[in-house]
């Protein structure tokens, strides 16, 4: 029997998050909701905003270090427009290429793996933050599309141009099956500030995408996150992880 190998991840992290809940009582939880922008590197296209949310948990290391965990709903969206896909067939005796608006939009489950610094002033319901990790990425659904914009006639060039036509992007071939693929854990840097039991996050991704909505794409794909969070059972230090 197969077993899928990101559902057994996902199944050992989630079972890690509640093994740490039941030992460490220096803890916290955090509940986020926030917004993304997205878009492909090199590529320049409509910046629209996605969606997050979630829970979190917070674990003291040592003084004001902390692991971030948690579980949380990410949509990421752009919008590629008049972009040529090459299609399935393709040879230099065709004389038209079609042009499309693609839209890229994929909703996955993330779990950040974080270390939190934080750095506190006089007044201790104030504090900042900086952190850096990983975030293990679980497909959920691809909601990718095109939008068929119309022909242009490439046939005053040559056999052997028309053969060799540089396309922005292609459909996918025999044997690149589903239609998304992406890298399975993407590096994040974050800062944020902190006042009571209310945070403001800012962090910034990259998710290499290899296709999506059945178009390969094989870039890499950066996203501003920006995230609110309120923190419950909190849990007493110095400086600013309280």
């Amino acid at each position: 029997m197969k077993i899928n190998i990101k559902i057994f991840v996902l199944y050992y992290l989630v079972s890690i998050l509640f093994i740490f809940t039941n030992l460490n009582a220096k803890s916290r939880y955090n509940i986020k909701v926030g917004m993304n922008y997205s878009s492909f590197i090199g590529e320049k296209g409509n910046l629209e905003p996605g969606i997050l949310f979630g829970i979190g948990k917070e674990w003291r290391i040592v003084k004001n270090t902390v692991l971030s965990c948690g579980i949380l709903y990410y949509k990421q969206k752009t919008i590629l427009n008049n972009k040529t896909i090459k299609p399935g067939y393709w040879d230099r005796y065709c004389i038209y290429v079609s042009k499309y608006n693609v839209t890229y939009l994929v909703g996955y489950l993330g779990i950040p793996l974080l270390i939190k610094q934080y750095f506190s002033f006089n007044n201790r319901d104030i504090s900042v933050f900086v952190n850096a990790g990983i975030i293990f990425n679980i497909y959920a659904k691809d909601m990718s599309k095109k939008e068929y914009l119309g022909d242009i006639s490439i046939g005053t060039l040559s056999e052997e141009e028309r053969e060799k036509y540089n396309f922005d992007f292609r459909f996918l071939g025999i044997g690149e099956n589903g239609s998304y693929f992406g890298s399975f854990f993407d590096p994040v840097v974050g800062l944020g500030f902190v006042w009571s039991r209310f945070q403001i996050e800012f962090q910034y991704q990259r998710k290499y995408i290899k296709w999506a909505g059945f178009i390969y794409t094989d870039k890499e794909l950066e996203s501003y996150n920006l995230m609110f969070s309120v923190n419950f059972q909190l849990f007493k230090a110095s400086g600013g992880a309280k």
